[in-house]
């Protein structure tokens, strides 16, 4: 694919950070609400190994904000991916190889998974923590944001990264485990609670039923949000009007 198809900036941003020997030999673009993700195949005459990378183009503030929080999980051993480096505009990563959680849960609910997201989300909040209850949450928490790889989870995408209550996470956690095919199924409500279970030792919280009520109002209001965005599909509206009436609990 001919490099003229991706944004210039890109290119002259990865030739001033990796030398203008580096040359891009394929590119894909990643989905992105925001911004223009590429993940980018380069080579240099040095280094016979290709180089496989991620490169965020922004459209709107938020590069210098989201490379601190990157830099900062990283001092506190969280996994993320590495920063390469950054222009005005770009942002330049290592790429993560794996498939994501979303597909992997859709594919069969390991407790396994619940566990791993509950360790990672809990050493995030307890590294930036401001009081008991708020923290620099991470936004955009959908499990599609983790990454399986070498047996844990790498979380990525913080442009929404914000202060805000800890139980936020949790609940747009939970709500991407059941408003995926299939919905709401039994194994899902499982997960969703050894999820939530494995988390509140991990930060400290001794009142688990307290925490699930608080995840589950936060839950209803972003799997509202999800159905106005899709059209309002009746199976998950369905759904939705159970776990309001407490007739679906987890």
């Amino acid at each position: 694919m001919p490099t003229t198809t991706l944004p210039w900036t890109i290119i002259s941003s990865l030739k001033a950070l990796l030398g203008e020997d580096y040359s891009i030999t394929a590119f894909e673009r990643l989905p992105s609400r925001r911004n223009e993700v590429f993940k980018i195949t380069g080579t240099q005459p040095t280094k016979p190994t290709p180089k496989i990378l991620i490169a965020k183009l922004y459209h709107q503030p938020g590069i210098a904000h989201e490379t601190s929080v990157l830099k900062t999980a990283q001092e506190h051993q969280i996994p993320v991916p590495q920063v390469i480096g950054t222009t005005s505009d770009v942002l330049v990563l290592e790429y993560i190889p794996g498939p994501n959680l979303c597909d992997l849960i859709n594919e069969g609910p390991d407790p396994n998974y619940g566990q791993l997201l509950a360790s990672w989300l809990a050493k995030y909040h307890t590294a930036f923590q401001r009081n008991d209850t708020q923290t620099l949450i991470k936004g955009d928490s959908r499990i599609r944001n983790f990454l399986y790889h070498h047996d844990h989870l790498v979380g990525v995408d913080f442009e929404e990264s914000h202060i805000g209550p800890y139980f936020e996470d949790l609940a747009v956690a939970c709500a991407s485990i059941l408003d995926t095919d299939p919905l709401f199924t039994k194994e899902k409500l499982q997960l969703c609670s050894i999820f939530v279970e494995t988390y509140a030792p991990l930060h400290q919280i001794a009142d688990i039923p307290r925490l699930k009520t608080a995840v589950t109002t936060f839950m209803i209001k972003a799997l509202w949000k999800t159905a106005e965005r899709r059209g309002n599909p009746p199976d998950l509206i369905e759904n939705i009007s159970l776990l309001e009436k407490d007739e679906i609990v987890f």
